[in-house]
Order: structure tokens, then sequence, then C-alpha cells
């Protein structure tokens, strides 16, 4: 069988002022993979830094071959953003700049200035629905991981908005049969601490909340 994982940052490697913290042997889908091709699957991995969800269906045109799709829904969506994804992204002079000033006070930007995701919930339903739709291969997706303390403080409402967005995507993949849901956020907040499997700045996973993914992956497969 043939196995594709599609993620955002969450899948890929972790590098923290020029230090490697998660390298990409460590990161969830290689370590899945390691697991998998014992039992003689074909695993590929893609993940990209900034995918959101409605970068989905045209990267189907280029995973199209697989028999079960591990995708990730991407945070990136969802997070409450004081900055549009070009000046988010860019490197000019002047969007640098803003993110400068932006990282002085961050709260104050979400709370008084600018607070809205790259991408809208309808934009984020269509997008999930066009892939469940035009897909016959099993769908596995993995829903939003829930920010550590520190970010929800610098950014009042990224949980609530991450709920949201969990909400449409369990509620979109209910509806076709070749997909199944991993509650990720559910299993992580059940859990004594989640922030364990967190990076302590950024939220992005840390080498045991790598471990944590692949075995909740594994033991669903």
């Amino acid at each position: 069988m043939k196995i594709t994982f599609i993620t955002d940052s969450y899948g890929g490697p972790r590098i923290h002022q020029k230090m490697e913290e998660v390298s990409y042997e460590q990161t969830f889908p290689s370590l899945s993979k390691l697991e998998l091709i014992k039992y003689g699957h074909e695993v590929e991995i893609d993940y990209a830094s900034f995918r959101k969800s409605t970068d989905l269906p045209s990267l189907f045109e280029k995973h199209k071959d697989a028999d079960t799709y591990i995708i990730q829904a991407g945070i990136v969506d969802a997070y409450p953003r004081p900055l549009s994804q070009q000046l988010t992204i860019s490197q000019s002079f002047l969007a640098k700049s803003l993110r400068r000033i932006i990282r002085l006070n961050r709260r104050f930007f979400i709370k008084y200035v600018r607070n809205k995701p790259w991408t809208t919930e309808q934009e984020f339903a269509e997008a999930v629905e066009k892939v469940c739709r035009n897909s016959k291969a099993k769908l596995i997706w993995i829903n939003i991981a829930p920010v550590n303390i520190l970010q929800e403080k610098e950014t009042p409402g990224a949980n609530n908005a991450i709920r949201n967005f969990n909400k449409i995507l369990s509620d979109v993949i209910k509806k076709h049969s070749n997909c199944v849901e991993l509650n990720i956020y559910n299993l992580l907040t059940s859990t004594k601490n989640y922030e364990i499997y967190l990076h302590p700045i950024d939220s992005h996973l840390n080498k045991e909340g790598n471990r944590f993914y692949a075995d909740e992956i594994l033991k669903l497969l």
C-alpha cells in the first residue's frame, strides 16, 4: 500500500537560533515511515512551511496515486494574524520593519489593530470538501493542535479560532465515508500537561510531540 503524508511545518524539522531541535528523521512523518516500511508499505512525505489547507486541492494533482493519505490540517489557516500572508512572508524592508514593530507587542496589535486569519472559515470548508469529494482513497485528517499558554497570551483567541476550524473540519469529513479524523486537539488537551509536547516558544512540535503524533497515527492505521 502506498501512504502519502501531506503536512505544513508541523511535519517538518525545527531549527531555533541556528540549533536543530527536531531533525527530519525525528518528525512524525519520518517516524511513522520507519515503522510502516517494515510492513512493506511505500511511504511518501510532503511538508511545507506556511502551507494552508486551501492549498490541498491543487496539491492532489501532484500526489494522486496513493491508497491512503494522512493530511494535517494547517494551523496557518486558523491562526489569528496581525498581517496579511504577503506581508508576513515578504522580505521587503517595509514588511520586515512591520514585523519587528509587531513583535514588540503582538498582543496589542492582535487585540486592537488587526486580527484576521489567512483563510476564511468558508474557504477552509470548501477546500476540505473538495479534497474529500474528489478522492477515492482513504483520507486520514489530523486536526489542528492547540497552542501553548505563551502563544495564547501573545495571540489572544488563538485556541478558540483553532477549535472553530476543527469543528468545520469534523463536520465536513463526517459526510464522507472515505474520511477519518484523528482528533489530535482532544488527545493533547486531555493529557495532564499537553505543553510537554510543544516547543515553549512557537508551539510547534518538539521531539516528544512528534513521537506522540507518530504513535497515534500508527495506532489508527
